[in-house]
């Protein structure tokens, strides 16, 4: 039979920390999910605010990004 390489104490001791590491994980996990999603709702009712504010800055930022691509070339 296997020996143990470490006494029960240990082992549980060990196994509290990691599940309160999981949870703890898990929590952050969470919180972070939410802050995303609220951002996502911010973002989006902006957006359908001032649809063409939007849309003209996407067309300045690709003629920058083109200007800047060809200089390269």
């Amino acid at each position: 039979m296997v020996e143990r390489m470490l006494d029960k104490d240990m082992e549980e001791e060990i196994r509290r920390m990691v599940s309160k590491q999981i949870a703890d994980s898990k929590e952050a996990l969470m919180r972070t999910g939410n802050m995303i999603h609220e951002q996502q709702k911010s973002f989006e009712g902006s957006v359908s605010e001032r649809p063409y504010e939007w849309i003209l800055g996407a067309f300045v930022a690709g003629l920058i990004l083109g200007k800047l691509m060809d200089r390269r070339e």
